[in-house]
């Protein structure tokens, strides 16, 4: 009886709990995404920093 009321419906408990999983797994995703683009932004940041300071140094041993 559940069954047939599931299939009525057009969709079985199990087809819910795989579109439940895929939605996660999606939203999981995108926010490991976002959190690896905040990582390389904050690298490439340090590496301008560590070229800038690079570039003073030798700067400052050409001028004395």
């Amino acid at each position: 009886m559940e069954r047939e009321k599931e299939k009525q419906e057009g969709k079985t408990k199990s087809e819910k709990r795989i579109e439940t999983s895929l939605k996660i797994n999606e939203k999981q995703n995108t926010d490991g995404a976002s959190e690896n683009m905040v990582s390389n932004v904050k690298h490439v940041v340090l590496l301008y920093i560590s070229a800038a300071t690079n570039w003073l140094h030798s700067n400052a041993l050409a001028w004395t």
